[in-house]
């Protein structure tokens, strides 16, 4: 790229004033080393990272897979990273909140006579005392 097209898609994208800041430099007689303006002289748009689908922010930026909730949204879950400036990517999903639930075909399979396991033996109680 020449650098009449940088500076054409820098003063649309990035910053618009960014002749008057190259032309300050100009005027300038820098010395070798560290210069203030010239080592971040424009101003970037702010990124955001979403969440993908289906998953939200914690307050402290982890990856939660499930619905956002208004119990979560009192917490402090968002659906933007609140860790933006911090990292580049998209963090894994650390926590899910999924409630796995049982099929209505998998209750109407269970033997209340013969229950197998803690899990059945419990939905055959519950059923029970609804009748």
């Amino acid at each position: 790229m020449k650098i009449r097209e940088i500076t054409e898609y820098v003063t649309d994208y990035v910053h618009g004033d960014v002749d008057k800041v190259i032309k300050k430099l100009g005027k300038k007689k820098m010395r070798m080393g560290y210069y203030p303006m010239m080592a971040y002289p424009y101003r970037v748009k702010k990124e955001t990272k979403e969440a993908p689908p289906g998953t939200y922010f914690t307050k402290t930026g982890n990856l939660v897979k499930g619905k956002l909730t208004k119990a979560a949204k009192e917490r402090g879950a968002r659906e933007t990273d609140p860790k933006d400036n911090q990292r580049s990517k998209v963090p894994p999903v650390t926590q899910s909140n999924e409630a796995k639930k049982w099929s209505t075909k998998y209750k109407k399979s269970i033997n209340c006579n013969n229950p197998k396991g803690f899990s059945q033996k419990a939905h055959c109680a519950g059923r029970k005392k609804k009748k």
